[in-house]
């Protein structure tokens, strides 16, 4: 029945001649995954290969290539990426039916067990390849695309999988195949883990399990839809030549970074040919991750330590397989190769990696991150200072370098003593002593500045003659005396003399 609806269709002309995307099938399956679907500035991608398509089956079209999506006036989910499908590619965008139908080759035998049907598949187009994330999580966008929409969803569902497998990743899982909560789930040893399936639940996707017809009856694989997940007919309002499409999804799955994982991206008809599906994988979507140091540790961010503290980068993870290169400000430190790097000096760092023996450092990996350091405080060299009985002087305990910090506490002390009201960075005193300040700029090391201060207090007596009167011409000898300095400092006493109406200095 559904094959003579299909010769109908065909008679009516009813495929559109007005899909818009592009498809480029001349990019090899390596390009493919390396240039349009992989997302990374280090990406590890090994052993790709596609052991299923139309071309393996002998048939003169492709069923996998590049699409665009910004050619598209209907606004296609997706701006590009990569499309596997049950057909040749050719025809995705412009509906040409020439390519579709006709059990031209061989389906996949883990799609089988996702159906529970074995032998029942056909026309499958498969893509595999090794990956190694730099992330605990790894994700990408696709959307469905198929011609079982809308009429043929409640009994015919063409069926894909991202079979995931690698380390944490069980081969062995259940799942709801049919979608029906009446029936127990199957478990299957598929190799690994198919992450190709309706968020939140184990259930697999394809046409039957997301659409909007409301007609299927009890028992059929439609009964159990979710509708919420399907986009609408037309495909993208005419992007494609498909009947319908889901809205765009994401696929997901916890990994360890910097492990080996394989992929396998499959697709094929369920039960015959006659009508096709695609899977649309949004271009950039497969992240694999980067290393991330963190944000930068800066003065103007508040996070920069002291000077002579260390700061420890990490880039995250260890395996055996994978070696680290630190460089900073832009070369590579020596013998640095570790998962870890002790900073101890201001610049930008990052990290490089090299993954297997023989090859070569690979920077842009992580984020450029710079490391600043509060420089201690600085101050002026100190000489002891003279202060004169009755005077007032004021010492100054802001460091030279005070710009470099955002903030400063003092604390003075005179002779050993907390003065603990004088916080300020200035302190007047009218006492000599040994006075100190300590700063703790930033939170750093309490730094302590030390002036010593000699309080200049004496007295000086003139002994002059009994006579205070002289002739002229006579000479009279007039001494000073002082009380409070000891004989060392009045050897350092210098002299200004003067009498009533004139200065002389001697």
């Amino acid at each position: 029945m559904k094959r003579i609806f299909l010769l109908l269709l065909f008679g009516l002309g009813v495929f559109s001649a007005q899909s818009q995307i592009t498809v480029d099938n001349t990019l090899t399956v390596q390009q493919l995954i390396d240039d349009v679907l992989v997302l990374g500035q280090c990406a590890e991608v090994n052993n790709v290969t596609s052991p299923n398509n139309s071309s393996i089956g002998g048939e003169l079209f492709d069923s996998y290539g590049a699409f665009d999506g910004t050619t598209s006036p209907q606004n296609f989910p997706f701006d590009g990426g990569i499309v596997l499908a049950t057909n040749g590619v050719d025809m995705v965008p412009t509906g040409t039916p020439a390519q579709g139908g006709g059990y031209g080759w061989v389906g996949d035998p883990d799609l089988e067990a996702l159906i529970q049907q074995p032998g029942n598949t056909y026309n499958a187009t498969v893509i595999e390849f090794e990956f190694i994330p730099f992330v605990d999580q790894i994700s990408f966008n696709y959307l469905l695309a198929s011609d079982e929409y809308h009429t043929f969803v409640c009994n015919y569902a063409d069926t894909f999988a991202f079979i995931l497998s690698g380390p944490g990743i069980s081969n062995v899982n259940d799942y709801n195949h049919d979608a029906n909560p009446n029936t127990p789930d199957v478990t299957l040893d598929l190799g690994g883990q198919n992450i190709a399936v309706i968020p939140g639940t184990n259930i697999p996707i394809n046409p039957t399990n997301i659409h909007i017809n409301t007609n299927c009856g009890a028992g059929t694989l439609g009964e159990f839809a979710v509708p919420q997940l399907f986009d609408g007919v037309n495909s993208g309002n005419g992007s494609t030549m498909y009947n319908g499409q889901t809205v765009p999804l994401t696929a997901s799955a916890s990994v360890i970074p910097g492990q080996t994982y394989n992929i396998k991206l499959a697709i094929a008809d369920r039960g015959d040919t006659a009508f096709n599906s695609a899977i649309f994988l949004e271009s950039e979507s497969f992240d694999l991750g980067g290393i991330d140091l963190g944000p930068d540790i800066t003065i103007a961010n508040g996070t920069a330590p002291c000077e002579g503290e260390i700061v420890t980068l990490d880039a995250g993870f260890s395996t055996a397989n994978i070696q680290y290169f630190w460089a900073q400000d832009g070369n590579i430190i020596p013998g640095e190769n570790g998962q870890t790097l002790e900073v101890t000096e201001s610049g930008d760092y990052e990290v490089g990696i090299q993954i297997g023996a023989g090859g070569t450092a690979c920077f842009g990996v992580s984020n450029l991150v710079t490391v600043e350091f509060y420089p201690e405080p600085e101050f002026a060299p100190n000489t002891p200072i003279d202060l004169c009985a009755g005077e007032t002087i004021t010492l100054d305990g802001e460091p030279t370098n005070s710009s470099a910090y955002t903030s400063i506490d003092y604390q003075w002390f005179k002779d050993g003593v907390e003065l603990t009201s004088e916080t300020n960075s200035t302190l007047d005193i009218t006492d000599g002593g040994q006075y100190e300040v300590i700063i703790d700029a930033n939170a750093c090391e309490d730094t302590p500045n030390t002036y010593d201060v000699n309080l200049v207090d004496y007295q000086v007596n003139l002994l002059m003659p009994v006579d205070n009167c002289i002739s002229p011409g006579e000479t009279v000898q007039i001494s000073p005396s002082f009380i409070g300095l000891t004989p060392a400092e009045i050897n350092q006493v210098t002299y200004a003399w003067r009498y009533w109406r004139n200065y002389t200095f001697n």
